[in-house]
């Protein structure tokens, strides 16, 4: 999950070189996942990101791991809010920056998956 959303942060623009520039950080709140089928060492993941719900101070991402990029294996879902690394308090996002997000806000995710962060 880690590996996705530093993903999506990149997709979006926002490396962690750059949130640090611009000093905040999206600290997780909250993680669920549920596991459907077993995965082995050696096997091929693919994972689906994408946000389900966007406010300036807080995120929730919605994640699918896919066996050989076909087997749904497991689902899940990570809460986050945006912190100033100064005040370690909520930070909130401009509107520009919030914008860079938007791309990748859905309720569900797309059946082709062209739009999502994909590891």
């Amino acid at each position: 999950m880690e590996i996705a959303r530093i993903k999506l942060l990149e997709a979006v623009g926002l490396p962690l070189a750059e949130l640090k520039r611009r000093g905040f950080a999206p600290v997780l709140r909250s993680t669920s996942i549920d596991y459907k089928k077993p995965l082995q060492l050696g096997d091929s993941v693919e994972t689906e990101l994408w946000i389900s719900s966007l406010s300036r101070i807080a995120a929730t991402m919605q994640i699918r791991f896919y066996r050989d990029g076909r087997e749904l294996v497991a689902s899940g879902f990570q809460k986050g809010l945006f912190v100033s690394l100064k005040t370690e308090r909520p930070y909130r996002l401009s509107p520009q920056e919030y914008a860079l997000f938007e791309s990748y806000l859905r309720e569900t995710a797309d059946s082709d998956r062209e739009a999502q962060a994909t590891v």
